[in-house]
């Protein structure tokens, strides 16, 4: 083993070869971050470890990624489980982690794991309520899902898992790949009820997820409970990813204003949408009604933030962007009187 400290790499010897070994595979350089230091380790000799060497006994921050984009290289929850059982440990990162099954670690106790964070994600959603199951204090979850993914299911059992973790749980971020660019098979449990988790603060997710409603005509089975009253009453920030602007987001966020009494806490909504650059005169009237409601939103004390994911903003936006939209307004207006002034003469002269 070669490290940046030569003294260093004597000590710790084997046992953190075997462990880099387990957690990269073929991938022989990494870097672990250890009370504010970078350890470059190359792995050279394999060995047997029992169990996370002392090098990790006080470490809080995890992080486990790959700089590949090849399933096979992506890391494995159960070779990783190990490190996640340091009682120092508070923070889990993995990017690009990958698991179909971990039904073997379900009793693993990660009590003292608060955040957990899952970029790129490919794990199955078994696999992350297992997790979460085990993290009995979770207080921050991220889940990102990967381009690579073909089917996303959300279903009545996550929910349920979320809502186990209702006590501490106060951040929750769920995205979804861009449907834009990838064909993924959304299975997702609707409506998708949030209310359950009473001590969360910020919310960040996708249009699809918070807005599924429930299509069974039965509705004595499920209360087709719609937005904002999904939402838990103790949000604080909320952030709604791949809006359109040929949807009727205007809309729903005057729904919110109208119960803001409800939502007292809340002190940040952001929209994110595709792109804000309209494409037809009814897009151009969305954005002119969003620019209005976010003069409502500043009045009852609420920022209100609009982009998209070219990193555009709309709102907070200056003057005269305001006026240019109001100048758009005013010219289709005028467009269509004159094409309808034009109509009318025809069908006179006829």
């Amino acid at each position: 083993m070669m490290s940046k400290n030569p003294e260093k790499a004597g000590r710790y010897g084997a046992y953190v070869q075997d462990l880099w070994r387990q957690l990269l595979g073929s991938q022989s350089t990494k870097k672990v971050e250890q009370y504010g230091q970078d350890l470059e380790i190359d792995v050279d000799v394999l060995s047997q470890a029992p169990k996370p060497p002392m090098i990790l006994s006080r470490l809080e921050n995890f992080n486990a990624r790959v700089d590949s984009y090849l399933y096979e290289s992506a890391p494995k929850i159960h070779i990783v489980s190990p490190v996640l059982t340091i009682p120092s440990l508070k923070s889990f990162y993995g990017w690009g982690v990958q698991e179909e099954y971990w039904r073997e670690n379900a009793c693993l106790s990660l009590a003292h794991l608060k955040e957990v964070s899952l970029n790129d994600r490919r794990t199955s959603e078994d696999v992350l309520i297992v997790l979460m199951h085990c993290c009995k204090q979770l207080e921050s979850l991220d889940s990102v899902y990967s381009c690579w993914t073909d089917e996303v299911n959300l279903s009545a059992a996550f929910l349920m898992a979320l809502t186990q973790c209702k006590e501490t749980l106060k951040r929750l971020t769920l995205f979804l790949p861009d449907f834009h660019v990838y064909r993924v098979e959304l299975l997702i449990h609707a409506p998708w009820d949030l209310r359950q988790l009473t001590n969360l603060e910020t919310l960040s997710i996708n249009h699809e997820i918070l807005f599924a409603e429930n299509q069974d005509t039965d509705q004595n089975r499920l209360e087709n409970v719609k937005f904002p009253h999904n939402l838990p009453e103790s949000i604080e920030q909320l952030k709604i990813k791949s809006c359109m602007l040929d949807g009727d987001m205007t809309e729903y966020a005057c729904n919110l204003l109208e119960v803001r009494k409800k939502f007292n806490k809340l002190k940040f909504f952001e929209l994110n949408y595709y792109t804000v650059e309209p494409a037809n005169v009814t897009e151009k009237h969305q954005l002119l009604s969003m620019l209005m409601v976010a003069g409502m939103f500043k009045n009852a004390g609420i920022r209100m933030s609009v982009i998209d994911d070219d990193g555009r903003v709309l709102i907070p936006t200056p003057m005269s962007t305001v006026e240019e939209c109001l100048r758009l307004s005013r010219d289709d207006d005028r467009s269509d009187m004159s094409a309808s002034r034009l109509s009318a003469s025809e069908d006179a002269n006829n």
